[in-house]
């Protein structure tokens, strides 16, 4: 068994390579929704079978032509399949539908995957971002006292709340969160010591659904009650 390092991202990794698997590259060009390149955008490989790599799933950045190389692993017990994803979320608020709460969304969407080999250790892919999510931007203060708070929350789709991300550091003092778009969504926000805030819109069926378009954005300006 033989540990080679190699530079994905800028960053030095270490990959144990098992008898009989080796590294490939993959180059990868990135395109939007009009079939134009993508500068800067973060692309992700994941193993679709079980790899005995000792590092997070390789990724890299696109350059100013829109593409990057990422080093995938294949043979050994990694095999050589991995899915392929883009994202751009801080900039251009596309984001990694890897995840299936943003990828769920669209049934037609088809994972861009690659096999590779010794006798196939290269390849090269064009990867689209897909759509834009929408976003929620906002601030959670203590609705006493008026102190900055970082909260919890749990967002969910509406028509299938298996579909949901949630946890501490999505709505700090100050946060911006992508949500799917052109799909309704809960949200609660909690916090010891505090009552739960929902969001409701008004009245009817749909009054706790928060539905925004590709890119447009909400504001949301949160109060917490303390528990008496």
């Amino acid at each position: 068994m033989a540990r080679n390092a190699y530079i994905i991202a800028g960053l030095v990794v270490t990959a144990t390579l098992c008898a009989g698997q080796g590294v490939g590259s993959v180059k990868v060009m990135v395109w939007d929704d009009h079939d134009l390149p993508v500068a800067g955008a973060k692309v992700t490989a994941f193993p679709d079978t079980r790899c005995a790599l000792a590092f997070s799933p390789p990724w890299c950045l696109t350059d100013s032509t829109g593409s990057c190389t990422l080093h995938l692993s294949y043979g050994g017990e990694c095999g050589g399949k991995h899915s392929i994803f883009a994202s751009k979320e801080e900039a251009d608020d596309y984001p990694e539908r890897y995840m299936g709460f943003y990828g769920a969304t669209d049934p037609t969407l088809k994972y861009v995957r690659v096999e590779l080999s010794t006798d196939h250790p290269t390849d090269a892919v064009t990867v689209h971002l897909g759509k834009r999510a929408g976003i929620l931007t906002g601030t959670v203060k203590d609705a006493v006292t008026g102190g900055p708070l970082n909260a919890d929350a749990k967002i969910c789709w509406v028509s299938n709340p298996v579909y949901c991300i949630q946890g501490s550091g999505l709505t700090n003092a100050k946060f911006r969160i992508l949500i799917p778009s052109d799909t309704p969504i809960t949200m609660v926000v909690s916090l010891n010591g505090y009552e739960n805030w929902t969001y409701s819109l008004g009245k009817g069926a749909m009054k706790n659904a928060i539905l925004l378009g590709p890119g447009e954005e909400m504001r949301l300006d949160i109060r917490l009650r303390p528990k008496e």
